[in-house]
């Protein structure tokens, strides 16, 4: 689901994707400065693959976009363009396209067929090649690691993603580069995506799916961080790395989103506010929820209660004539013994005299 542009958006690179996710974000926001960087402005015909959703138009509305996945989202941007295929062999020409992109799909591809995904998207594109991942660089399995964990503690499931992560293991940056390089195409490195904020941001964020009732919260999030803390992408240490790989030249990254001065240093104190305001929001739902409950109970018992009342006043009444009947029944029963025990002292030497 998208959010409207707001007026307010001149200080946002990417307007019209300030909406999506803070990872996706970062990631789509690199390769499409790249790709303009390199390749110019106009229309042009892209290959974006991994993706079923068409987030990339998102971005930037001038590109052509064919996206591809082996499973394409059910519910896609309006007016994607997409198809089922396997990245290890697409269903294109040489060159189809002048530019292809792939944004965190090359570490879920299994290691044996990595130098075959990366042979593809070289082969499809005319001119440009951009591959966006999370690579075995210092910290980023320790992060997703503690973030795996997380999530399974306060889920009670598996991330799938990150599971498959793990399962594969992270691709190299310099044999991902050394690939690009034996096709014949020029090479460039580039960061992005602040480790730190990624780690911090995915802790954050799952809190909210251990939370439904803090749902609302997610999107308001990214937004938040995209338009507070974006410049802080180009800023090491990195969870994910861009890599450009051009035929004729050796590709651009652009300019980097400038960075806010307050951005520099004031995002640690402010993550922890929202993991705060998470936390004290969560018990507040988690009161009332008992409260609600526990009036639900009361509700539910009360008419028992009252009936239990009238049946025990009911039983009272029955009491109250099953006792005099057991005194009627005594009497009667008293009034023969008792004549006939007179009877029987009557006839006893020294027994009463009749009843006058």
């Amino acid at each position: 689901m998208t959010e409207p542009i707001r007026k307010e958006h001149r200080n946002v690179e990417f307007p019209g994707a300030a909406w999506t996710a803070f990872d996706r974000y970062s990631r789509y926001g690199a390769i499409v400065r790249a790709l303009r960087a390199t390749l110019g402005t106009g229309s042009l015909r892209v290959l974006d693959v991994g993706d079923g959703a068409g987030y990339l138009s998102s971005f930037d509305p001038d590109l052509v976009a064919v996206s591809v996945d082996l499973h394409p989202t059910p519910d896609p941007l309006s007016g994607t363009v997409r198809m089922a295929a396997d990245g290890t062999h697409l269903p294109f020409l040489d060159g189809t396209f002048d530019a292809v992109v792939s944004s965190d799909a090359l570490e879920h591809v299994p290691p044996a067929l990595r130098a075959d995904f990366i042979a593809e998207l070289a082969r499809t594109s005319r001119e440009l090649v951009l591959l966006a991942a999370p690579f075995d660089t210092p910290g980023v399995a320790g992060a997703e690691e503690l973030v795996r964990r997380f999530v399974l503690l306060v889920t009670g499931s598996a991330q799938e993603q990150l599971e498959e992560h793990r399962d594969h293991g992270l691709p190299g940056v310099d044999d991902t580069t050394a690939r690009f390089s034996e096709l014949g195409m020029q090479v460039a490195v580039a960061g992005a995506g602040n480790l730190h904020d990624w780690l911090a941001m995915m802790l954050l964020k799952h809190q909210l799916v251990a939370r439904p009732t803090l749902a609302p919260l997610d999107t308001g999030y990214d937004i938040a961080y995209n338009w507070l803390f974006a410049g802080r992408d180009h800023v090491p240490p990195f969870y994910r790395h861009l890599i450009a790989a051009g035929r004729s030249a050796t590709p651009s990254f652009g300019d980097p989103q400038p960075l806010d001065e307050s951005a520099a240093d004031g995002i640690a104190g402010l993550l922890a506010v929202f993991t705060a305001a998470n936390v004290a929001e969560a018990v507040r739902q988690d009161t009332d929820a008992r409260l609600a409950a526990t009036e639900r109970m009361v509700a539910e018992v009360a008419p028992r209660l009252s009936a239990i009342e009238d049946a025990v006043a009911r039983l009272d009444t029955r009491s109250e004539g099953i006792e005099a009947s057991l005194a009627h029944l005594l009497q009667l029963v008293r009034h023969p013994m008792a004549t006939a025990a007179d009877k029987v002292r009557r006839g006893l030497p020294g027994g009463r005299k009749p009843r006058s």
